[in-house]
């Protein structure tokens, strides 16, 4: 096991600290966070993870303008087929462009993962009504099921107590603007309300990149006799273009240019609505909690005269649990997860969508019962032991009518996850944990069937199984005079890996692979001078099959980030760095074609506070005008974007 603990470069990003200093310099004591990484709130110190917490005064002091940005901006590597955040994918811990498929986010306990293999949307989601940010890091599949073999996104929007207010307003290059703004206000002393409007579009920085979003966002809190609960709802609208790949030499020539030879044709727009509620009953020693949520999607798009389709696709899920203490020593949790996706697709010979060619149907089930027991010893070197286990059951039915297939299909499977972690606190300044997991992760639908018109070998693919696999980590934290410093190391051994076979033309349970890495941190701060640098190497490789021994592609041996920041009075300066080390090119199982090139990327924020609640900021995104793409498929690239420049207000109270 000893490619698990290479000699790496110390790191950190303000996002990859699990705990940080108390308020005063020369402390030396990690202090605890509050954390929902168990499901309930918890001591950040007494979990066997990485864990991150961004609060909202570090959300509203940096310029994002969206969700996918914000986290780019923390040190969360993310990639884009489009060059824009609209269709941006969290790329960590070595899954590639399935990283979207095994990090679950949550907005508000509510499932934003779609059944399909579609990124979140994140010009979609709410920022600036953001509470608080948590990562948590390796897999959660005991806990939280499907999609959370490599952690756990959660975005909280609580309502604040007192009365407030935020917006911000900005405009950029590829003639970006951008609007949002939150208002909050108690009602009376048991009831709290919250709205959110938001407003974003861009031309792109590609040809035929451009977008266009809107969101709105209302929610209620209140509390009564001992119980607390909240109500929320929403809508959005967005607009999108495709810019496609571009071969080798266009690359160079032109990284702006569009794929297609006629992209007019190739464009789509979605709606979106949520809703979600949640009830907490908290007594002496347990706590009783119930989320019930709502998503629905209906999209329209053309891809060429060749793929013109638009469908509809609503998600139910309910998740109650309990959580008992029992003396000072034990606590348990237990829980039920259901969900319910249901998909209707229709497709056109036509790219304005009349004349149907047929339908897809689509509906899956997942029912799970989970459990978890805690002890805690107590002293001032405690020490803490977690078990949690999983059962979960999946059922697909499936119907395809069209002109290519008429089937009607179902099937159904199960699969288990268990996970054993402990902590000690080995000093006040010093954390020690390790853990070991069972997972797993369910295929996504289309991954599955063929619908939408995307052309298969078979319709419904029955023999294709869930990704299963064992993890295990280990990590330390350590606090020092002005200084914080961590490392992870971690294994994971997966079974089945599912990827597309080009020979087959179908999804199919690959091969198996094993991911083995490390993240390493440090943290200083020195008055009005704070900076970090964070680092990570992985080595993902197949382990059997036609591909034992070759890389996964999409997937680099290290990334590293870095920042630096200073605050002269009433301006702070920001400079940060993102490098990505060269990687094989999307579907190069054999490890056959050139690899796609390292690149790093210099961003640089300044703020400036004129008055308590009015700033100005104003920022250059990849300041040295650096060439890259964050993917490549055989030869054909995705270019990022070149040097931009973004400005704006920011108002609060």
């Amino acid at each position: 096991m000893n490619k698990l603990f290479p000699l790496s470069i110390v790191v950190l990003s303000s996002f990859t600290t699990p705990a940080l200093f108390g308020a005063e310099d020369d402390i030396l004591v990690l202090e605890p966070v509050t954390v929902t990484a168990t499901r309930f709130d918890t001591d950040s110190l007494s979990v066997p993870a990485s864990i991150s917490v961004i609060g909202r005064d570090s959300i509203l002091s940096t310029a994002a303008t969206n969700v996918a940005d914000l986290l780019g901006d923390l040190g969360i590597s993310m990639r884009s087929y489009t060059g824009n955040p609209a269709q941006s994918m969290i790329d960590t811990r070595g899954f590639g462009e399935m990283g979207n498929l095994n990090v679950l986010v949550l907005v508000d306990n509510r499932r934003i993962n779609l059944p399909d293999m579609s990124s979140v949307n994140w010009l979609g989601l709410p920022l600036a009504g953001v509470d608080k940010i948590e990562y948590i890091r390796g897999s959660q599949s005991a806990l939280y099921g499907n999609n959370s073999a490599g952690g756990v996104l959660k975005i909280t929007t609580a309502i604040p107590t007192e009365k407030g207010a935020v917006a911000t307003a900005g405009l950029g290059s590829w003639d970006s603007r951008v609007f949002r703004a939150s208002a909050w206000s108690p009602v009376t002393e048991h009831l709290r309300l919250k709205a959110e409007l938001g407003y974003s579009d861009s031309d792109g920085y590609r040809d035929n990149s451009g977008y266009r979003a809107r969101i709105a966002n209302a929610a209620a809190e209140g509390d009564f006799s001992g119980a607390k609960w909240t109500l929320g709802a929403g809508l959005d609208a967005s607009t999108f273009e495709y810019p496609g790949s571009i071969d080798t030499a266009t690359y160079h020539t032109n990284p702006q240019a569009c794929g297609y030879f006629d992209p007019e044709n190739y464009h789509g727009k979605a709606t979106g609505a949520h809703a979600e509620s949640s009830l907490a009953l908290k007594g002496d020693d347990s706590e009783l909690r119930t989320d019930l949520a709502y998503n629905r999607r209906d999209m329209w798009w053309n891809l060429g005269k060749w793929t013109c389709a638009e469908n509809t696709l609503e998600t139910w899920s309910l998740a109650p649990r309990l959580k008992k203490e029992f003396g000072e020593h034990w606590s348990a949790e237990a829980g039920l997860d259901g969900e319910y996706d249901r998909l209707y697709t229709l497709r056109f010979s036509d790219m304005a969508h009349t004349t149907s060619l047929g339908y897809a149907r689509l509906t899956r089930f997942f029912g799970a019962a989970y459990g978890a027991l805690s002890w805690k010893s107590q002293g001032e070197k405690p020490l803490t032991i977690d078990l949690a286990g999983r059962l979960q059951e999946a059922k697909l039915e499936g119907a395809i009518h069209d002109n290519t297939a008429n089937l009607d299909t179902d099937k159904s499977g199960s699969d288990n996850a268990l996970s054993l972690g402990t902590t000690w606190m080995a000093a006040k300044n010093v954390r020690l944990w390790m853990r070991a997991d069972k997972f797993f992760r369910y295929p996504a639908t289309d991954e599955v069937a063929a619908y939408s018109g995307y052309a298969m070998s078979s319709p419904f693919n029955k023999d294709l199984h869930s990704e299963r696999g064992h993890g295990v980590e280990a990590g330390a934290e350590w606090g020092l005079p002005h200084l914080t410093l961590s490392a992870t190391a971690f294994a994971q051994d997966v079974e089945g890996l599912i990827a597309y076979d080009w020979m087959k033309n179908l999804n199919v349970n690959l091969s198996d692979a094993r991911r083995l890495g490390t993240e390493l941190s440090a943290k200083v701060s020195l008055g009005e001078f704070r900076a970090g640098v964070t680092a990570t190497w992985l080595d993902v490789t197949f382990t059997s099959g036609d591909y034992d021994g070759s890389d996964l592609y999409l997937i680099p041996h290290n990334q590293l980030s870095g920042y630096a920041e200073y605050t002269f009075g009433r301006l702070s300066a920001r400079a940060s760095v993102r490098y990505t080390g060269s990687q094989r090119q999307g579907g190069d199982s054999y490890n056959t074609m050139e690899r796609m090139p390292a690149y790093a990327v210099v961003d640089l924020t300044l703020r400036l506070r004129l008055t308590d609640t009015l700033h100005l900021y104003a920022a250059v995104d990849n300041l040295l005008d650096r060439r890259y793409a964050t993917i490549e498929y055989y030869d054909y690239w995705y270019p990022a974007q070149e040097r931009g420049y973004r400005a704006g207000i920011q108002w609060h109270y």
